[in-house]
């Protein structure tokens, strides 16, 4: 294997590491996937260094060493192009097909396009606003108010986000804007309780996912990382508290304390998980596993719910118990945990508990903003632990069944 071929493979490798993480995926997976590469490719050693927002990476082949690195300045979640470039990296290690072709098959993994796609995004954002106005205890009129938001915030994302390039101030200022049709629609009856239409919406920007997912790379030695994401989770949530505070200022919104029923929030969560589950362009052929563990994550939430008023453990446990599953459905189906993960994760996000911390704080009320902050950071702590501990446990029983299979 030339030296030249070595560089080439690395070129290659950072740009999918790039492309990886502008979908969205976790910097170990790929930092993994860059020396898997390299390694496949001829290269003695190869050290990555990545965050969410820039790859770095050096490899030696011989006497030369190569060094090359990418910068990311805009991401999403796109599981179905991540899955893909996931596949297209274990294909590349398993056959190593010459570095052109490669590099032809990774240049057609553009991602879905034409109608139908942009149709599929538009109806997540309408089941998902609308899934979890119920699950959090909205009414019909509170639903379908908040599903007419959920389209006005699509058209907003699809056409005015990139000319405002400062994400921090459209966040804001949709959702003040979300905030204030909400008010207003209760005002004149389309929503008896508008408080759960703005939770519904809100659902939509929370950076709940970001929280997780940067407090679960610092319990797992990603420091650098975490930090990164849990500072932008943080100002997320306080452009999205800013934005839903204007309107909470100029119109007087009580909470309505309404809850739903066990069996209304199972199969609302259900409608939330398949909205996120388009948010996040998860194949067509991965839905059902993907809506099975959404929905094996709420049974298990309201059962807890039911036994304990522990809310850590309520959260910590259905968490344990989605990332059981999500991994065990990656090895299976050879797909990326995240696939899974994610929307499964999606009906225990504190999007309750954060408009009403937001609301208390409005209102001068002191006592109830920390509770409700407190009770937010709790909950998010408690599923980055369960989606640790669920990782740490998976790990330990491979090793188990793989020493039980070697005996025998």
């Amino acid at each position: 294997m030339t030296e030249n071929v070595t560089e080439q493979a690395l070129s290659l490798s950072m740009d999918m590491g790039e492309a990886m993480l502008e979908c969205g995926a976790d910097v170990h997976r790929v930092e993994q996937t860059i020396s898997l590469i390299g390694g496949a490719y001829g290269a003695d050693r190869v050290d990555v260094f990545s965050i969410n927002s820039m790859v770095l990476a050096t490899v030696q082949a011989g006497e030369q060493t190569y060094t090359q690195s990418r910068r990311v300045t805009s991401y999403t979640t796109d599981l179905d192009r991540l899955e893909d470039l996931n596949s297209l990296s274990r294909r590349l290690c398993g056959e190593k097909p010459p570095l052109d072709r490669a590099r032809r098959a990774f240049a057609r993994l553009g991602g879905r396009s034409g109608v139908l796609p942009v149709l599929l995004k538009a109806m997540g954002y309408v089941f998902a606003a609308g899934g979890f106005c119920v699950f959090f205890g909205g009414r019909a009129g509170d639903c379908l108010v908040s599903m007419l938001i959920a389209v006005l915030l699509w058209l907003c994302d699809r056409h005015l986000r990139a000319q405002l390039p400062n994400r921090l101030i459209y966040t804001a200022v949709t959702a003040a804007a979300m905030g204030i049709l909400a008010c207003l629609a209760g005002r004149i009856g389309l929503a008896p309780n508008p408080d759960k239409v703005m939770i519904g919406d809100i659902m939509l920007q929370i950076p709940g996912l970001v929280l997780i997912n940067g407090l679960r790379d610092m319990l797992l030695g990603d420091t650098m990382t975490g930090c990164m994401r849990v500072v932008e989770a943080v100002l997320t949530a306080l452009a999205i508290a800013l934005g839903f505070a204007v309107a909470l200022m100029l119109f007087h919104v009580p909470a309505s304390g309404l809850t739903a029923s066990a069996e209304v929030q199972t199969v609302s969560g259900i409608f939330g998980t398949l909205g996120f589950s388009l948010l996040f362009s998860v194949k067509m052929k991965r839905m059902v596993p993907v809506l099975a563990c959404g929905a094996l994550t709420a049974v298990i939430y309201e059962c807890c719910t039911f036994f304990t008023d522990n809310m850590f453990l309520c959260f910590v446990i259905p968490a344990i118990v989605c990332g059981l599953v999500a991994e065990s459905m990656a090895r299976i189906i050879k797909a990326p945990t995240t696939v899974f993960l994610l929307p499964g994760l999606v009906v225990l996000l504190p999007g309750n508990a954060l408009y009403y911390t937001m609301a208390a704080l409005v209102q001068s009320a002191g006592r109830e903003a920390v509770a409700y902050g407190t009770l937010t950071v709790q909950e998010s702590v408690a599923i980055a632990m369960g989606v640790v501990a669920s990782s740490i446990l998976t790990i330990v029983l491979t090793k188990i069944i793989g020493k039980m299979k070697k005996r025998r």
